[in-house]
């Protein structure tokens, strides 16, 4: 019914990019992921600075363990907008996923150098330092970070916070 409702959306209003994103999203998936990705890369090719086609090209290609090719959709992403938070945001996963936690933690603190209110990035900064260094310093900036997750009940962030603080000897 989503892809009809999408289809029939899409007659009145051919151009629609976001439209034309959810279709390909559905048509993901159904498990039709050749028509997902062609109609990705078609948006793509049209507006290269749409990120999230990027990024749902990029998971399409992930999942069916075609990582040069994701890699090479993610970097085209970046190449268009360096600067788009989704997509450096994507980027720090894939390096955190290919073991290359310095740079996973350097994009990271980029994005928390943007936006330090951003909960998410200052849980994922504070966990890739917590866990990954012995530097008594960069401890204690996790745990500067992680402060504010002390009282949340979202139990990643309390795991974050509990983590740094027990490798501080609390």
């Amino acid at each position: 019914e989503a892809r009809q409702t999408l289809e029939t959306a899409l007659a009145d209003q051919p151009g629609d990019a976001g439209l034309r994103l959810m279709l390909a999203s559905v048509i993901a998936m159904q498990g039709d992921t050749a028509e997902a990705e062609t109609r990705l890369r078609g948006l793509l090719q049209e507006d290269p600075k749409q990120t999230m086609a990027t990024i749902q090209l990029y998971g399409l290609l992930a999942r069916q363990d075609r990582d040069a090719e994701a890699a090479a959709v993610l970097d085209a992403g970046l190449a268009v907008s360096p600067d788009a938070s989704d997509l450096l945001w994507t980027r720090a996963g894939a390096l955190e996923r290919a073991g290359d936690i310095e740079g996973a933690i350097a994009v990271y603190d980029g994005l928390y150098a943007r936006d330090s209110s951003n909960v998410l990035i200052a849980n994922n900064l504070a966990s890739l330092i917590g866990s990954y260094t012995n530097d008594p310093a960069a401890l204690q900036r996790a745990a500067t970070i992680a402060r504010r997750l002390r009282d949340t009940e979202v139990p990643a962030f309390q795991d974050t916070y509990g983590w740094i603080a027990y490798r501080q000897g609390n």
